[in-house]
């Protein structure tokens, strides 16, 4: 699978071309997480930030790239649920497409919710607050929501 994108993005670090065949896989997974973050393509940059930022402020987040779930709904079931686990964490996703599309895996979703926006991409992150400040924003709102009450039995919310 080739990647690209407009605008350069950052690195991010233990993404794995062999994984990428399976449509999704964990690039880090602490010990002791509160939740899990999906993303995939120009974004997942972005998720390696809003982690480091959620850890310094003690929220501990798994990351999970996803770069094709038409790829990663043909894997056995038993892998789908080691990268998304069917316990009641939290399990949000950030993406620059339709949100309801992670609604299979994830509890919430950070996306789009309109279209016909011709500006750069920094505009539009802002826009949809898919950039750092609006993804870590919405993660701790969604936290504070759900205020210890179990994700997956809450239903899922676009955030």
């Amino acid at each position: 699978m080739l990647s690209l994108a407009r605008d350069p993005v950052g690195y991010v670090p233990n993404t794995d071309r062999k994984q990428v065949s399976r449509g999704g896989y964990v690039i880090r997974e602490p010990n002791d997480f509160h939740l899990t973050l999906a993303s995939c393509g120009s974004n997942l940059h972005f998720a390696v930030a809003d982690a480091d930022i959620l850890a310094s402020k003690g929220i501990s987040v798994r990351l999970v790239s996803a770069p094709s779930l038409d790829l990663f709904e043909k894997q056995s079931a038993e892998y789908k649920a080691s990268v998304f686990p069917l316990d009641d964490k939290p399990v949000v996703s950030a993406e620059e497409f339709v949100a309801t599309v992670w609604a299979r895996y994830a509890t919430a979703s950070i996306g789009m919710t309109g279209f016909g926006y011709s500006a750069s991409n920094k505009s539009n992150y802002d826009r949809f607050g898919l950039d750092t400040k609006g993804t870590v924003e919405k993660v701790k709102n969604y936290l504070g929501a759900l205020a210890g009450a179990r994700a997956r039995q809450s239903g899922w919310m676009q955030l």
